[in-house]
């Protein structure tokens, strides 16, 4: 896929993160769970989200200025239902599991999944309308030993690479496989937004701060 690579063609993408929230299970029954960013401003959340601080990430600020352009407006609504902030993703899963909020966002999978494997009361979910998705590239170095990188580039990129990595890391997404049907990964939305390769500007980065009441 075309989209897997990197401008300039110096590096792959093999997995996809989408960005995702974290629910308590206790608290939130699976179909009552946010489907779409619009739905996290629904005031049947107030008091109960937190937000992930975009200060935090340029990342998260990313995603967000992606979820402001599609959805004027939309994050000063969010934050009208007074959502707590926390640091980053991995206290914010915490305190979900916890049961001390019932919905955080943004986070990615990878933070939820050894809290699930330990039996807490946590999962996750991509937020869509659309799905924003972000890349993890891989690309050759200058190592030691190029022939092994090589073949190991030439395994993590295969169908067999990709149904062992998404084993072990639930909520993987790839562009090698969209559909998740040849390599067990999850399925990617047919709407999904890629973050662009170049991070956004100061003025669009300020105006995400500026729609959740931050300074």
């Amino acid at each position: 896929s075309e989209k897997a690579k990197l401008e300039g063609g110096i590096a792959l993408s093999p997995s996809l993160f989408s960005f995702s929230l974290a629910y308590n299970t206790d608290k939130v029954k699976k179909e009552d769970v946010p489907q779409t960013w619009e739905s996290l401003a629904d005031p049947k959340w107030r008091g109960k989200i937190m937000l992930v601080d975009p200060r935090s990430s340029r990342t998260y600020r990313a995603a967000f200025v992606v979820v402001d352009r599609l959805h004027p407006g939309l994050l000063s609504r969010i934050a009208k239902n007074d959502f707590r902030l926390v640091e980053s993703g991995t206290p914010a899963a915490q305190q979900i599991a916890a049961g001390t909020s019932s919905i955080a966002f943004t986070l990615y999978p990878a933070h939820v999944n050894r809290l699930m494997r330990k039996g807490a009361p946590i999962n996750f979910a991509a937020i869509g309308g659309p799905e924003i998705a972000r890349n993890a590239w891989w690309g050759a170095t200058n190592g030691a030993h190029p022939n092994a990188g090589r073949l190991f580039m030439a395994f993590f990129f295969s169908d067999e690479g990709l149904r062992i990595y998404c084993k072990r890391a639930p909520g993987t997404k790839t562009t090698l496989d969209p559909t998740g049907k040849r390599t067990g990964c999850d399925t990617l939305s047919p709407d999904a937004e890629f973050l662009p390769n170049t991070p956004p500007s100061k003025k669009a980065e300020a105006a995400v701060i500026r729609g959740f009441g931050l300074k």
